[in-house]
């Protein structure tokens, strides 16, 4: 039986604290939009998935278009572009989402946990964000590249 509950994060404090991470770590400026106003472009995404646990059962993943993974990493390490790993830029959209999640934790139920990020491309995330909705559901975007950032909650 499900149980009820109040969102702890609603999706303007959490266009904040994606806004606020990006600016001061990668020094670019999101622009929010309307998720039912984007289109899934032929370009491979890439992940990183949270699992959250104690009384939130759930997660956070961050989701962006492999371009902007790669421009964000550049800015990280300070390197061309060109000059990235793969490796280099799963590091980068990992440590984002961790920064992401760990700034929301404080709005979360106190005996909330988070799991180390899992960076993963699209098609090899877990079934049940594959298979769920989310409660929370942002989508930013920087020139043309996307980033959705997106809650979950299941029930135990």
């Amino acid at each position: 039986m499900g149980q009820n509950f109040i969102m702890p994060v609603n999706v303007d404090d959490l266009f904040d604290i994606v806004k606020s991470v990006w600016a001061t770590v990668v020094e670019v400026e999101l622009e929010r939009v309307d998720p039912s106003e984007t289109q899934h472009t032929e370009e491979d995404f890439l992940c990183a998935w949270m699992e959250l646990g104690g009384s939130w059962n759930g997660g956070l993943l961050l989701s962006c278009s492999h371009s902007l993974a790669v421009k964000a990493a550049s800015i990280m390490y300070e390197v061309e572009e060109s000059m990235l790993g793969e490796e280099a830029v799963h590091d980068t959209i990992g440590e984002l989402a961790n920064m992401v999640a760990g700034s929301t934790k404080p709005l979360l139920p106190d005996d909330a946990t988070l799991e180390q990020p899992d960076v993963l491309e699209e098609s090899d995330l877990p079934e049940k964000c594959l298979s769920g909705w989310p409660q929370i559901y942002i989508a930013t975007k920087i020139d043309d590249d996307l980033l959705y950032v997106s809650f979950f909650k299941w029930d135990d």
